[in-house]
């Protein structure tokens, strides 16, 4: 796309955002709210992450007390949930925006455009965010192309104009460990009371036994249920393989590992070696292998992930959830110099996490691959306050809150 071209679409997008978004924005913060109608949504319209679990046990557990309504920009997502029985709308129908304008709470994983920034004004703002954070985030990023977006004195306010959700402040942000609340607290430019450690609601099922939690696989996600019984259960061991998001937007497996040495190592041992491409990269072209396979994006990776038994990540969350299942980990840090350098800083420095196995070559990956792992004995309570009865912590805690705050709905 030529400059020219870029300059008239984002002259025309402004003029659409100062004719029409903003003042809506405006108008919705004097809306009367419904403090009952509590609206869901996740990030780039998809039906996932702790808002799902979230979203699950509310519409299961509590319809008498509050109407959950999904909110998306996707219209396969929309037609899943309906077809299931849950009550969904995209987010610029009349009904969708209707709903959306008299919510009383907003419950998402990113930010409000996970719902529809341009009608949250007058709603409470509940961030359930997507990870404890090991790479730094919001205005703590001081490396990389997103250093510019919260820190350049020039180039935030353009972003903050065309991106103001990303500058919102949530009412709550959901945390783990008082240490991680003040993470987040410092970057989000929040109190630190506002963050609450309930945990995470897609972990909670982590801590089941493991024939209930395929009941609820089998109840919640049957394409997952069938993914788990009929492909994984004929192999010995389920190795899965999730490395982290990059800016640069590379997303090239074979560039960190050797996929037909890794095919021959777990033909030998009957492992299943899985690959969980980030949702945030456009997805890599992976060659048939007997034993190595790509977790198709329609399976939820968290309803998979109790079923494994060794996880392969670099700086990703995943690992702080993963220590939840006491199950060995490697940290395959190939890039660290570069990553740290280029794309982003930490908040704890890789090389001296107390967590599983740390690796920084191909080859070193491989040796360890060829033995027989055993999980170290983490206190996973370092990063996790509270690990049971997420959901209706979170809940009861809204509950309560709106009964008291009422003047403030």
């Amino acid at each position: 796309m030529n400059i020219l071209k870029r300059v008239f679409l984002y002259t025309l997008k402004g003029l659409c955002y100062i004719l029409i978004l903003y003042p809506l924005y405006f108008i919705s913060k004097f809306f009367p709210r419904d403090k009952k109608m509590w609206i869901f949504g996740s990030h780039n319209g998809t039906f996932s992450d702790n808002s799902k679990y979230l979203f699950w046990y509310v519409v299961d557990n509590h319809k008498d007390k509050v109407r959950a309504i999904w909110i998306s920009s996707n219209k396969d997502v929309i037609y899943m949930l309906r077809k299931e029985g849950y009550e969904v709308y995209y987010k610029w129908e009349p009904k969708g925006l209707f709903f959306t304008l008299i919510g009383g709470v907003y419950i998402y994983s990113s930010y409000t455009s996970d719902i529809n920034f341009w009608t949250s004004g007058g709603a409470i703002k509940f961030n359930l965010w997507h990870g404890i954070p090991l790479k730094k985030i919001e205005f703590d990023i001081k490396v990389g192309k997103l250093a510019q977006k919260y820190n350049s004195s020039f180039i935030k306010y353009i972003y903050m104009f065309f991106f103001p959700d990303n500058f919102q402040k949530p009412d709550f942000l959901l945390s783990t460990t008082k240490d991680i609340s003040r993470i987040l607290a410092n970057a989000f430019r929040i109190p630190i009371n506002k963050c609450l450690e309930f945990g995470y609601p897609r972990c909670e099922h982590f801590l089941w036994d493991k024939d209930k939690i395929l009941e609820f696989v089998k109840q919640k996600d049957l394409s997952s249920f069938d993914f788990i019984t009929n492909f994984l259960f004929k192999y010995s061991q389920v190795y899965i393989y999730m490395p982290t998001f990059r800016e640069k937007g590379e997303n090239d497996i074979s560039k960190a590992i050797n996929l037909e040495e890794i095919n021959e190592i777990c033909k030998f041992k009957n492992v299943l070696f899985l690959i969980k491409q980030h949702p945030s990269l456009k997805s890599c072209q992976i060659p048939n292998f007997s034993n190595i396979f790509t977790v198709p994006s329609k399976n939820d990776v968290y309803m998979i992930l109790p079923f494994t038994d060794l996880l392969i990540t670099d700086y990703s969350s995943v690992m702080f959830d993963y220590l939840l299942l006491k199950k060995p980990i490697i940290l395959y840090q190939y890039d660290y110099n570069d990553y740290k350098n280029k794309e982003r800083d930490f908040y704890f420095d890789p090389k001296n996490l107390e967590i599983g196995f740390r690796v920084s070559t191909y080859n070193e990956l491989k040796t360890l691959l060829n033995t027989n792992l055993i999980s170290s004995n983490i206190d996973f309570q370092k990063y996790w306050l509270n690990v049971s009865s997420v959901n209706q912590k979170i809940l009861s805690f809204l509950l309560d809150f709106l009964n008291i705050n009422n003047s403030l709905i």
